[in-house]
């Protein structure tokens, strides 16, 4: 029964503390009334103070705006305080020169960060589920993403909690179906102009097709590559505190460790420096450094440098670079910063190295 699921989620995960402010992202659509109606169930259960948040982004017209009047009518037939608030996400995305799509995430937590600070601090739940989740895995596989990266979508990230994320779709529409409770269609989940739809369209299928549990053994893989992935992070912290201090690396103790655990121990030295634009290129580029001579330069980004010195690797940072001229005449002395340059003439003939 999806209730227990949800009931040993919020359970096993710490979702809930006595007293909690919930505020319930609610879309109109079929997971978000979901969470909406399993929220006003559990209330008591757990003592919590249920409240709802939408948002219409302006983006499909009256399609929106139908929804954000159904929310509200939910809202009023439940009794639910509701926060609403419009923004003209095409707009703000053209001015910001940013996509719609993430344009409008921003606004939207932005929007539910202000209520949840105006309650004294809440939660945020948002009705993403087991489908979200395995979508979400491969969406980061076939983009290229580390095995932290493999761990999908966490059941709660500060103050987000997402309760129905041990649900699959079909498992939450055959919950309202059988409760009476109705929800509204958005007409751009049916498109393949986003990468995400065309993997819940085009490619879950197929995989279905093979394994009709196949959504399920996805998350599953990533909560086992999660695990490893934590275990390995804890070697890596204990590599880093033996070769890392403050601004140089011991290459001798880092070359003798695994590469995975390397690996992991450089990025977090990465961290560390502040580096940019940390990738796993980077990282590979930087462990060579191990059999390289001393005296040899890395390229950290565009602050930093790491130069090789008898088996550590040293960060130092890169001066600016600046055209002078100056006029001196012979047998005069000029003083610049370190450097102390003077002309002057020799008969002897100088020595060349060879």
């Amino acid at each position: 029964m999806l209730l227990d699921k949800v009931r040993t989620t919020i359970i096993e995960n710490g979702l809930f503390e006595n007293g909690d402010n919930v505020i319930c992202a609610v879309s109109g659509g079929a997971d978000s009334l979901c969470l909406l109606n399993v929220m006003l169930k559990l209330k008591n259960e757990f003592n919590i103070n249920v409240y709802v948040a939408n948002v219409n982004h302006m983006i499909r017209g009256k399609e929106g705006d139908r929804d954000s009047e159904f929310v509200k009518e939910v809202c009023k037939d439940s009794d639910t305080r509701l926060f609403y608030k419009i923004f003209d996400v095409p707009t703000i995305s053209a001015e910001r020169k940013i996509g719609t799509e993430e344009c409008g995430r921003i606004l939207r937590y932005e929007f539910f960060n202000e209520i949840a600070e105006s309650l004294g601090g809440a939660k945020i739940a948002t009705g993403h589920n087991l489908n979200d989740n395995a979508e979400t895995v491969l969406f980061r596989l076939v983009r290229g993403s580390s095995a932290e990266g493999m761990r999908g979508i966490n059941y709660k990230r500060g103050n987000i909690i997402r309760p129905l994320l041990d649900c699959t779709r079909s498992e939450i529409e055959y919950y309202l179906r059988t409760n009476g409770i109705k929800w509204v269609e958005d007409s751009t989940n049916s498109e393949t102009l986003y990468s995400r739809n065309k993997i819940r369209h085009n490619v879950i299928p197929v995989f279905s097709e093979i394994n009709p549990m196949a959504q399920e053994k996805i998350v599953n893989t990533a909560e086992l590559i999660m695990d490893d992935d934590k275990y390995l992070s804890e070697c890596a912290e204990k590599l880093k505190e033996k070769c890392f201090s403050q601004n140089s690396v011991n290459m001798e103790i880092l070359k003798k460790a695994a590469l995975p655990i390397k690996r992991r121990a450089v990025k977090k030295i990465f961290k560390e420096w502040n580096v940019n634009d940390i990738t796993s290129k980077k990282i590979d580029s930087f462990l060579e450094f191990s059999s390289k001579e001393s005296g040899r330069i890395f390229d950290i980004d565009s602050k930093y440098y790491a130069r090789m010195c008898y088996g550590y690797m040293v960060k130092e940072e890169k001066c600016e670079c600046r055209n002078f001229s100056y006029k001196i005449n012979e047998n005069e002395s000029l003083d610049l910063d370190f450097w102390k340059i003077k002309i002057y003439r020799s008969d002897v003939p100088v020595k060349r190295r060879s």
